[in-house]
């Protein structure tokens, strides 16, 4: 508690983030799924996934950089102690409304039957999942089509709205130990935390 009390600022930050790009990614797939046959429509959503995943964890890993630049001015100083997963850390909590979501849909699905009260759960959850989550949605319906069936489909649909967010987990992990140890992937990005190293 004293973790999330801590970094809470930032914890919201990423959330926001989160919404945001999922509102981005359904404002960009809509309109190119009009444009185009049934048959393209998946590869189509998986490239809006891809594109959106890939500007959220550049997001993510710059934002990260920046807090961890700024955390290592501040252990130099003596004023605080180096943790490593920090980043990580924020990520998975601003994560977790997904991660609860996603393992009570697993559980709805693994209990889906016809007639089953679970049946409204799951889809309740999936429609929310496929909101706050939107910007993997594409990716999730490639794997759902391509891997399962009419009785699997929730279910890895479930196990994927699971799984991905650590992805931008993995982003912001590695954005703060960069950021710690003043190493730029994205080097033409200029940061403030940057320039009050050089100093």
């Amino acid at each position: 508690m004293k973790f999330i009390k801590e970094n809470s600022y930032d914890i919201v930050k990423f959330f926001v983030y989160q919404i945001g790009i999922a509102v981005f990614s359904l404002t960009l797939a809509i309109p190119l799924e009009a444009a185009v046959d049934d048959k393209s429509d998946n590869i189509v959503q998986l490239f809006v996934s891809i594109l959106a995943v890939s500007f959220y964890c550049m997001l993510v890993y710059t934002v990260s950089w920046e807090h961890g630049a700024t955390e290592r001015i501040r252990i130099d100083a003596g004023k605080s102690i180096l943790d490593k997963f920090k980043g990580a850390k924020i990520a998975l909590v601003a994560c977790m409304p997904n991660v609860i979501l996603s393992l009570v849909a697993i559980v709805a699905s693994l209990l889906y039957a016809e007639g089953n009260a679970w049946n409204a759960v799951l889809g309740l959850l999936m429609a929310i999942l496929g909101l706050i989550e939107a910007m993997y949605l594409g990716a999730v319906q490639f794997i759902s089509t391509s891997l399962g069936n009419e009785e699997t489909v929730y279910l890895i649909n479930s196990i994927c709205y699971l799984v991905f967010p650590f992805i931008i987990v993995f982003a912001s992990h590695l954005g703060y130990v960069f950021g710690d140890k003043n190493f730029r992937i994205f080097g033409f990005i200029p940061g403030k935390s940057n320039k009050k190293i050089k100093k």
